[in-house]
């Protein structure tokens, strides 16, 4: 994940959302993939930061 310090707040809680609403896990019950996300089985996240994203190689 990359954050930038231009970022806003609202722009930040946008990412944080989508990375734990991402449906992502299996579903046993239904046998369909990819329909559960972190917060639903209770999971974890590893955050880790992507500083490459900003680069500037000029």
């Amino acid at each position: 994940m990359g954050i930038a310090n231009t970022d806003t707040d609202a722009e930040i809680d946008w990412m944080v959302r989508k990375c734990l609403e991402l449906r992502l896990f299996h579903d046993e019950e239904e046998d369909d993939r990819w329909q559960k996300s972190v917060q639903e089985i209770g999971g974890d996240l590893l955050v880790v930061s992507q500083f490459t994203l900003y680069g500037d190689c000029l």
